[in-house]
């Protein structure tokens, strides 16, 4: 319970002597005249302070409406903002990516251009060395073909050289045993008669050993002539062996040496075919790899822009409620204005109505019209709950002020409201005993049950 300072008991004292003697006088003839005596003037200080509290919530609220535009529009341009240097960094980096993959084409078709050039050089390299292999080829078969002709040339003389040696040593011979033949002959002619028959048999068995002997000698002359001439044939097929041995052999190495090269060319150029291939099938999977890039990037792009839309969609949405909302909202207050204006117009009519009619009508409304300012409508009305209890108690009547203090009365709004209506009731029940026995109604009303249920 709430307590009262002196002064302002003092002043609730006076106002209750003030009114107390008028309430007595009209508490038997009037069901609501405890209402008559409520003060208007504190009514319609009520109502303008309400008006006050009314408008400066109205300028609020469009304050606040103006800074959520504010906020909203602040926020619009900082997503377009932003959406722009989004944009403008896709692009950048669209661009900063076509860039570099230009540039690495370029570079991929320098390098390339550089590898032909260097195949191309390599080319003639072997174009040369093979021209070369051809030419020592070439020079070696001359070199062979006449050291050939020269060994048979050297072979020929050597064999006429040996013939003409036989031949002058069988001349040698022959003049020999002409000497001798003379010599004899020179000797039988100054020997004697006598002689000349054992002379003549001596000289036909030298002249048969002398033939026999030069037929020896020719036999001998004829078989190392064979012999030399075997030999010699024998040394010139070993020779023309010898030479066709090595002739095969650089054949073979002549045909291994252009094996190899072939086979270097072939692997060079299947390295080339490879490499080519490789570099078309790399190719191949950049341009598809840049192609499903760009689709990807197309599609997320797309995507984006497909929820950015959406967003601003339901923003949009958003906002039209919010505007609708505030749009309501300034309706109510405007329909609170006129009320308030139509109140203030009439404040008599108002005084005539029970206090807690009057305080649950305006609640009521105040609750329809702004369900969320309700409570801060009851702080406002009434400024503080000891000033909404002393209204309340300075509009009882005076058997109810004898029976209740303001010590008792309910500090909440609900329960002064609920304590209004049991006093109506109590008052109807009051007329109608009154009416019935006609007994004082003061007497009555305070023996009735109730006053001890209201206490």
């Amino acid at each position: 319970s709430l307590q009262i300072q002196s002064p302002q008991r003092n002043q609730l004292s006076e106002a209750k002597m003030n009114i107390r003697q008028p309430a007595r006088d009209r508490c038997g003839t009037n069901q609501n005249s405890y209402l008559n005596r409520f003060n208007s003037t504190v009514l319609r200080t009520l109502v303008e302070k309400e008006n006050r509290v009314l408008t400066e919530l109205k300028i609020r609220q469009q304050q606040l409406a103006e800074n959520e535009k504010r906020k909203y529009e602040a926020m619009v341009q900082y997503r377009q903002a932003e959406d722009l240097r989004r944009e403008q960094e896709k692009i950048c980096k669209r661009k900063l990516k076509i860039q570099a993959l230009t540039e690495y084409q370029v570079k991929q078709m320098k390098e390339r251009e550089l590898l032909k050039e260097k195949e191309r050089q390599q080319d003639k390299r072997d174009a040369e060395l093979l021209r070369k292999i051809d030419e020592l080829h070439a020079q070696e078969v001359r070199r062979e073909v006449e050291k050939k002709a020269e060994s048979k040339k050297i072979n020929l003389k050597n064999k006429l050289e040996d013939i003409d040696r036989a031949q002058l040593k069988r001349e040698e011979c022959r003049m020999e045993e002409q000497k001798l033949e003379l010599l004899q002959k020179q000797i039988l002619l100054q020997r004697k008669p006598e002689q000349t028959e054992s002379s003549k048999r001596f000289e036909a068995q030298k002249e048969m050993v002398r033939d026999k002997l030069a037929a020896t000698k020719k036999e001998q002359a004829a078989t190392t002539a064979l012999l030399e001439e075997k030999r010699f044939a024998k040394e010139v097929a070993k020779r023309e062996a010898e030479l066709a041995k090595q002739q095969k052999e650089k054949e073979k190495k002549r045909s291994a040496a252009l094996q190899s090269v072939s086979d270097h060319r072939q692997n060079v150029i299947l390295k080339k075919e490879q490499k080519a291939n490789t570099e078309q099938h790399s190719n191949l999977n950049l341009l598809q790899a840049n192609k499903e890039a760009d689709m990807s990037f197309i599609t997320s792009e797309k995507l984006k822009a497909q929820k950015i839309k959406e967003d601003r969609i339901k923003l949009d949405k958003a906002n039209l409620s919010l505007a609708a909302k505030k749009l309501a909202r300034l309706e109510l207050l405007k329909k609170e204005e006129r009320d308030s204006a139509v109140r203030n117009a009439e404040p008599t009519a108002q005084t005539k109505q029970p206090l807690h009619l009057v305080i649950s009508n305006k609640a009521e409304a105040v609750y329809l019209i702004m369900p969320s300012d309700f409570a801060l409508w009851l702080l406002r009305v009434s400024g503080t709950t000891r000033h909404l209890q002393t209204l309340f108690f300075l509009s009882l009547s005076e058997d109810m002020k004898d029976r209740l203090t303001m010590v008792d009365l309910p500090t909440s709004f609900e329960g002064l409201v609920e304590l209004a209506i049991k006093i109506d009731n109590r008052m109807q029940e009051r007329e109608q005993l009154s009416g019935a026995t006609g007994l004082d109604g003061d007497r009555t009303a305070l023996g009735h049950p109730l006053w001890s249920e209201l206490h």
